[in-house]
């Protein structure tokens, strides 16, 4: 059994189309000591956010919706590997495997 310790809310949509529901699908976590970043994928948006461990601000964001280089198509599944890479999967018609090196802006 788990102790519930915090609740880290992913919101989604904007200003003048907001959308409080939120969505995950997959985290990771940076391979440093503090594993200062999450990364978490939002399958709904087809998207892939990294948020400051600590505050749980979203930081940067990347991905859209499409079958296109850095689009994703039904995005399923998240890991990150010891160097930082993350790994984003794709299910459905997607049916790959996208590697990118987490930018922070």
């Amino acid at each position: 059994m788990g102790r519930f310790i915090r609740n880290i809310w992913v919101k989604t949509g904007n200003a003048s189309l907001p959308d409080s529901r939120g969505t995950v699908w997959g985290i990771g976590f940076s391979p440093d000591e503090e594993q200062s970043h999450i990364y978490v994928l939002d399958g709904r948006h087809e998207k892939v956010h990294i948020l400051d461990h600590v505050t749980g601000e979203i930081l940067s964001s990347f991905g859209r919706p499409g079958h296109q280089i850095g689009n994703f198509t039904v995005a399923h599944g998240l890991t990150v590997d010891p160097k930082g890479n993350i790994y984003v999967a794709e299910s459905g018609t997607g049916r790959r495997i996208q590697k990118f090196m987490p930018v922070i802006d």
